[in-house]
């Protein structure tokens, strides 16, 4: 999404998500190092849209897996879930 950060507007937009109200976002660290985020777009449907950014270095470790494994498992806890949706970009 590197060239996505230089459209001021859409830079804009993604803020505005990430602080709404009806969204949920966490931050995913290794050890004491930032690797991303992953979160719930909107937390009022039953079937919520999930989503994630990993630094690129890393990828392929299997730790988006395990963070979004992690969301989702605790996120059906809490909230009724018929299915979560994903896109990839």
């Amino acid at each position: 999404m590197k060239s996505f950060s230089q459209d001021a507007e859409f830079v804009a937009s993604l803020w505005r998500g990430l602080r709404a109200e009806q969204s949920l976002f966490l931050s995913i660290y290794l050890e004491d190092e930032f690797c991303g985020y992953c979160g719930i777009k909107l937390i009022d449907t039953r079937t919520p849209e999930i989503a994630i950014e990993l630094l690129k270095k890393y990828h392929g470790q299997g730790i988006g897996y395990d963070a979004l494994t992690a969301l989702m498992n605790g996120y059906v806890k809490c909230v009724d879930v018929d299915y979560f949706l994903s896109r990839v970009v």
